[in-house]
């Protein structure tokens, strides 16, 4: 029991943000509601392939393995033993549903990102087809690899 507990502690506090950039928690506010709060990163550190597979994995594996010991132990009736799958079970599907909203939040900032960026470019491109100079594919092109290669040496500002 205590070793899931601490399980439940490392992955909501620890390894959630390392290795998939999301947090959750809840407070209580001052007329005793609670509130829970899903935290996503604003995309500035990379998330690893292999790093995302293994927590995700793992994350809805765990509920599952304990609703599936809870189940045995239910058929066997082992009691005592059923209750501590319960709790187990309670614990990991809470962390599984935290990330999962964290995971929603983390979808719309990225489209929030994305919106933002492309309404960004939007009177350049218009601009180019408007001037007729060039192709717009071409153009987009060389401004996207000179504000790369001004990040990677360090040259000016984009």
């Amino acid at each position: 029991m205590i070793l899931n507990a601490l399980d439940f502690w490392v992955v909501k506090n620890i390894t959630g943000r390392l290795l998939v950039n999301l947090r959750w928690w809840s407070e209580i506010d001052e007329m005793g509601e609670e509130n829970w709060i899903y935290e996503s990163d604003d995309g500035k550190k990379p998330v690893g392939k292999t790093d995302s597979f293994v927590f995700w994995t793992a994350l809805y594996a765990y509920p599952m393995t304990w609703g599936f010991f809870m189940l045995m132990d239910i058929f066997g009736f082992k009691i005592l033993w059923t209750n501590l799958c319960i709790i187990c079970f309670t614990l990991s599907f809470t962390n599984a549903q935290g990330y999962y909203y964290c995971q929603k939040d983390q979808r719309t900032k990225l489209q929030e990102f994305i919106g933002d960026k492309a309404q960004g470019y939007m009177p350049y491109i218009i601009s180019q087809f408007a001037s007729g100079g060039g192709s717009v594919a071409g153009s987009m092109l060389n401004m996207a690899s000179s504000s790369i290669t001004s990040r990677i040496f360090g040259g000016g500002t984009s």
